[in-house]
């Protein structure tokens, strides 16, 4: 649980940063937010491969599957938080949604039709819950990547014995 709460709070930090330099056109803004960006995966890594590794000490007798389990788990309140966060953040600053769906139009203007402008519309309207879930597909996916392979480094098993390798 606390370990879910813990990436999120990474990640909602990470997006906080990124959004306050987003709106910086320097260079050193580009390489602040990349900076950013890495270490953030590497701290997620880094906190998963630490929750887990205290899963499996306090459950001696865990498998690689229940490893697993329990980063899927990790890394479903991770993407729950994360997301719910995201969307909050896009409904408290809805000029952030305005002002990148007015670039679009202004881009593609004279070139966009009925159909593409009434999509534009909705996307303007539902971004808050496009972004919801995008987010949590993403994270989740990429949580249950994480636990899939740090589970074979946290059970030290042997490669000769299929009692630790139970599905």
């Amino acid at each position: 649980g606390i370990g879910g709460l813990v990436l999120a709070a990474v990640s909602i930090v990470f997006m906080l940063v990124d959004s306050a330099m987003a709106s910086q056109a320097a260079k050193w803004a580009m390489v602040v937010k990349l900076a950013a960006g890495c270490i953030k995966i590497v701290l997620c890594v880094y906190i998963m491969w630490y929750c887990l590794l205290r899963f499996k000490i306090g459950f001696p007798r865990a498998t690689k599957a229940d490893v697993r389990r329990e980063g899927r788990w990790l890394a479903m309140l991770s993407a729950l938080v994360f997301s719910a966060a995201c969307m909050a953040y896009y409904n408290w600053h809805p000029e952030i949604v305005n002002s990148t769906m007015a670039a679009v139009r202004e881009i593609y203007n004279g070139r966009i039709d009925a159909n593409t402008a009434s999509m534009l519309d909705f996307m303007q309207s539902n971004f808050s819950r496009l972004v919801f879930v995008s987010q949590f597909i993403y994270c989740y996916c990429f949580g249950w990547v994480l636990s899939a392979i740090l589970a074979s480094r946290v059970v030290n098993s042997n490669p000769f014995n299929d009692k630790n390798d139970e599905q």
